[in-house]
């Protein structure tokens, strides 16, 4: 079940919702745990094996972090590795089993052995990525003494399971909503707030994101030989906007209905497509995430604190394993190691020159992040060099349509051009303008927004988001 879909909308949230605000605040913990439940065993429906697991994981995280918790001997080390490797066993096994049989296939395949190959209907598990984190961040603070382990299982089973950042963030740290999750305050206000901000969120999926994932559903049937440059080009920035408003609507949608119900959800994007270097687009796009791998793995490998040497391979560690959880295939890892090749780049060789061009800089960020979206979107690797031949105008087949774009910009001009302009600050900034002196209006719009998308959602314009995948 995702957010833009009716079964959400008009059966899920309402239900939710009533129910929520019917009981008394002491009891809302608990409605809010079971429909999580409900959510999330929805979607394992197919293979209920991951919500069993789901539920599992909960119970040891939790009970592991308590006994961490109490004692101060040489078993809590014991205890804590013992469950760090529970919640990294559960990734793998889930998420990355097939990809290491292809491994050891591939590499048989190169050695000319023959190797029965295992075949699997796979089913990437709800959300596994993000809960998985979210349990190990738990651990890890706890065995740091940063806070107490929580000793109410409803608390820490909320936190974990709480649906509007469940099955694809932002991930959230237990310390930034345990006060919430014990005293969270609700008012008109705040339910009003949060439905302006699901209403935008739904609408950047459902009219933006989704409409332009037709751009290369299309340029795959057509081959990427076969495309002209300048629809190679165009295919290019409308899966990095697509990307963009898809994640990025969903963060404002999980934000908003946390706003509804009194919690403060972090932000998960702040205007990356502003920023003037690789590096500083990953500290504004995914921002959960990219800390997340600062806080617990960058740092404690030692950051950039033992020499030139030691810092490029901590950067290169921490990029693979950003693109091997992004996904179980060549592709990702491939994507996250040369995001890491150019952040090595930017800190030792051309930093201080993107620091002192501000044109170029923009200009730099706005070429060289949607080439690497492109590694990231085409799973076979062969295929890449393909697409970056056409956008350089090499290696086309005698098929080329010359005019194959006029179609594409008949139909998409538009949302490609509102597109750019919501990758700046200035609507957001007279969005708050006008929320500040004039709240019915944007409170009005938000609603034509909303019924607008559910229009197109009945009409079958629904996908579901891209990082449901991870």
């Amino acid at each position: 079940m995702v957010f833009s879909s009716l079964n959400f909308i008009f059966w899920f949230m309402p239900t939710f919702l009533i129910s929520y605000f019917c009981v008394s605040r002491r009891y809302r913990n608990v409605v809010l745990l079971i429909y999580s439940l409900c959510f999330y065993a929805y979607g394992c429906i197919k293979n209920p094996i991951y919500f069993i697991v789901f539920l599992i994981s909960i119970l040891i995280n939790f009970n592991v972090a308590r006994i961490i918790s109490r004692i101060n001997n040489k078993n809590r080390k014991f205890y804590f590795v013992v469950a760090i490797i529970f919640n990294i066993l559960i990734l793998v096994i889930s998420k990355y089993r097939l990809f290491f049989i292809q491994v050891i296939n591939d590499i048989f395949y190169v050695l000319d052995m023959n190797l029965i190959k295992t075949t699997d209907n796979f089913i990437l598990p709800l959300g596994v990525s993000f809960y998985v984190f979210q349990s190990i961040s738990y651990l890890i603070d706890v065995y740091y003494n940063k806070y107490k382990a929580e000793n109410d299982i409803i608390i820490y089973s909320t936190y974990i399971t709480m649906f509007p950042q469940l099955v694809a963030g932002p991930i959230v740290r237990f310390d930034q909503i345990s006060w919430d999750i014990r005293a969270r305050l609700t008012s008109n206000k705040k339910i009003v707030d949060g439905f302006v901000i699901f209403s935008f969120g739904l609408a950047f999926k459902v009219l933006i994101a989704n409409n332009l994932n037709a751009i290369m559903v299309n340029i795959d049937k057509i081959g990427y030989d076969s495309i002209t440059t300048f629809l190679a080009w165009i295919g290019m920035y409308s899966f990095t906007f697509q990307i963009y408003f898809d994640f990025f609507g969903y963060s404002l949608m999980a934000i908003g209905l946390g706003e509804m119900l009194g919690f403060k959800i972090p932000e998960n994007f702040k205007h990356p497509f502003l920023a003037r270097s690789v590096s500083e687009f990953w500290r504004r796009w995914h921002i959960t995430l990219t800390t997340w791998f600062r806080d617990y793995v960058y740092i404690p490998l030692g950051g950039n604190k033992e020499g030139i040497l030691s810092t490029i391979i901590n950067i290169l560690i921490v990029w693979i394993l950003t693109g091997f959880w992004h996904g179980a295939d060549y592709n990702f890892l491939l994507w996250g190691l040369v995001l890491g090749i150019i952040i090595i780049f930017e800190k030792y060789i051309f930093g201080i020159f993107l620091s002192k061009n501000k044109i170029f800089s923009h200009f730099y960020v706005l070429l060289i992040i949607p080439m690497t979206f492109l590694i990231f979107y085409i799973k076979d690797i062969e295929n890449i060099p393909l697409y970056f031949l056409r956008l350089f105008n090499m290696g086309a087949s005698s098929y080329v349509y010359p005019f194959d774009f006029v179609d594409v910009l008949k139909n998409y001009l538009f949302i490609l051009l509102l597109s750019i302009c919501l990758l700046t600050e200035y609507p957001y900034k007279l969005y708050n303008i006008i929320y500040q002196k004039k709240p019915n209006i944007v409170i009005c719009f938000a609603i034509i927004l909303f019924l607008i998308s559910v229009f197109f959602i009945f009409r079958g314009l629904d996908n579901p988001f891209i990082y449901f995948r991870f």
